[in-house]
């Protein structure tokens, strides 16, 4: 009998962890137009802002034809509670960075290792060999330690699954959110169905940390910005 080897299509089939906001969104939009095969995967961790992500995920990934994943996780929200102050709950506890320094006296703690477990699990489960995350160039800038962190991930899990091979991919390390947002335009990307408020919908508050890194991105650009703000 002859062995059963994956196609090149098979091989080159990859994961994309989607959060509905404009990197992820762009970086989805263009694997689909290099004709990449693609899967996607959205994370509810019951946050303030989770219908709308998920909304704008499901969305960006149907209008594309990209198989979605769904996965509900609302217990890490009540594992987090307590730890931080109310007005940070939900806002940035698996996040990379922020675009605003954080003040010396919060202790800040990074979660994005919970997410990319959670994806290299299912990517190793669905036998994905590569998972990609749209990390963006301010968000390596602002974690010193993130590109090491991306580098190694893949050994780390590798010692525990010694029969599987996963790379994990961050295309947009060099681009800032300005030049992903000139890379959508060129897509045809509707950013008005994208999703980057750190509070809930239907529109963005304008004030929270996410809000201001997407209003510069499209200043930055000198794009029009089609988001209703609050304020």
């Amino acid at each position: 009998m002859a062995s059963v080897s994956k196609t090149k299509r098979e091989s080159d089939l990859t994961l994309l962890v989607l959060s509905g906001g404009i990197d992820s969104t762009v970086l989805l939009n263009d694997f689909v137009s290099a004709g990449k095969p693609t899967r996607a995967i959205y994370f509810d961790i019951g946050y303030l802002p989770a219908k709308a992500e998920r909304n704008a995920a499901k969305m960006a990934a149907h209008q594309l034809g990209v198989p979605i994943e769904i996965v509900n996780v609302p217990g890490i929200i009540d594992m987090v509670s307590g730890h931080i102050p109310i007005e940070e709950l939900g806002r940035g506890e698996l996040d990379k960075g922020q675009p605003e320094p954080i003040r010396k006296e919060k202790r800040y703690v990074v979660g994005f290792h919970v997410i990319l477990s959670m994806a290299s699990y299912y990517a190793l489960l669905a036998d994905i060999p590569v998972v990609a995350t749209a990390l963006i160039r301010e968000q390596f800038a602002q974690n010193g330690k993130l590109a090491t962190f991306v580098k190694e991930w893949p050994k780390t899990i590798a010692h525990l699954n010694p029969d599987r091979h996963q790379k994990l991919i961050s295309p947009f390390q060099k681009k800032s959110k300005s030049a992903v947002i000139k890379q959508g335009v060129k897509l045809s990307v509707d950013f008005s169905n994208t999703w980057s408020c750190h509070r809930q919908g239907p529109h963005h508050c304008g004030k929270c940390s996410g809000c201001i890194s997407r209003r510069q991105g499209f200043n930055t650009a000198r794009i029009s910005d089609p988001t209703t703000y609050l304020e």
